[in-house]
């Protein structure tokens, strides 16, 4: 089971959070990390602490969707 806390991102690239972490990871960063579980054997995901109403221009929402499109990505590979 994968849960994926959004408040692990730097404010920079997710902002629409309950917590912000100044010094976080970069959307990059966070992204490389989810493809670094490839093989793993991940049968769920869920992302969580987004708040819209501090969410500038939609960022957060389109990582966290991101973020989302790689997890499920990691429960259809055929590798695990």
């Amino acid at each position: 089971y994968l849960c994926f806390d959004m408040d692990f991102f730097d404010p920079s690239c997710a902002p629409g959070v309950c917590t912000p972490t100044f010094g976080g990871a970069s959307a990059r960063e966070g992204l490389s990390l989810i493809s670094g579980l490839r093989g793993l054997n991940i049968v769920a995901v869920d992302v969580n602490t987004v708040s819209p109403p501090h969410d500038v221009g939609g960022m957060t929402a389109f990582l966290a969707a991101t973020v989302m499109l790689y997890g499920l990505a990691l429960i259809a590979d055929p590798k695990k």
